[in-house]
């Protein structure tokens, strides 16, 4: 045998081709894979720095305006006062976290390439203390936190 027929040839020419396009769809498919993963790790990032601000200054506040304040709905809207500032947290533009503080411009807790679609804090009063809790919906992952008032039961 000096070479190979042509039955042969199209055979191996066929089998390359199956391998050829099994690779390029597993590539595919992890490339899409892993740009998932990315964006869910950057949402995960961003809602976790959010929510971890937000909770810190409730610890800090010493109480809720509540009259002003928007509780148990969306969009929420949320007044911490102490004893040197006023904190507010809302949703500027309707899709981003932003904190106000006294006079200062307010500054965006969350990134633009995010959106918020769903923000709710509710106020849980007990006998001795005060707490809030926090609802957030971020590219449709639930997010939740609760913070007690510490300045209270001080």
């Amino acid at each position: 045998m000096k070479g190979a027929s042509l039955l042969e040839t199209i055979l191996y020419v066929g089998i390359f081709a199956v391998l050829t396009i099994l690779t390029v769809n597993t590539v595919l498919a992890l490339t899409r894979a892993v740009g998932e993963i990315r964006g869910t790790r950057h949402i995960i990032r961003d809602a976790d720095g959010a929510m971890e601000r937000v909770i810190r200054e409730i610890r800090a506040a010493e109480s809720v305006d509540a009259a002003a304040s928007v509780l148990g709905s969306h969009p929420g809207k949320l007044i911490l006062t102490g004893t040197s500032s006023t904190i507010t947290f809302s949703l500027l533009g309707g899709e981003q976290l932003f904190l106000k503080k006294d006079a200062q411009p307010a500054a965006s807790l969350t990134s633009s390439s995010t959106r918020i679609t769903n923000l709710v804090f509710m106020r849980v009063v007990a006998s001795s203390s005060e707490a809030i809790r926090i609802a957030m919906t971020m590219d449709n992952k639930n997010f939740y936190g609760t913070a007690i008032l510490r300045q209270i039961y001080k």
